[in-house]
């Protein structure tokens, strides 16, 4: 999944666990915060609520991941929480770029001009 968000430009600061992820969140100038919710040590959900607590990352959108099956009551909770979430399976990284695009729009292509002369 990192491979494929870096080709679609996404510079990633990638944790191993809830601790390392919310340290980068806190500490870091992040577009957007993707949590898998079920990550090692402080669980994503734990993650979200620390950052949405923290005024220095609260405006931070958060897309969560997860392997679960969702009920109705919990997508609901989710929602009220997140920017986006997204179920891990076949077309999970693809949701997960979509989700990232409504919330962070693709910039156009910046032009640097030639300053270099033509003699």
């Amino acid at each position: 999944m990192e491979q494929e968000l870096s080709s679609h430009g996404y510079e990633i600061d990638l944790a191993i666990d809830g601790e390392t992820g919310l340290a980068l969140a806190q500490g870091g100038n992040h577009d957007v915060v993707i949590v898998d919710l079920r990550v090692a040590g402080l669980s994503g959900l734990e993650a979200v609520q620390r950052i949405r607590e923290n005024a220095a990352t609260a405006h931070i959108p958060i897309v969560a991941l997860t392997a679960d099956e969702l009920s109705a009551a919990e997508r609901e909770h989710l929602r009220a929480t997140l920017s986006a979430f997204a179920e891990h399976g076949d077309t999970a990284c693809a949701r997960l770029i979509a989700a990232i695009q409504q919330i962070m729009p693709p910039q156009p292509e910046k032009t640097v001009p030639d300053v270099t002369s033509g003699s």
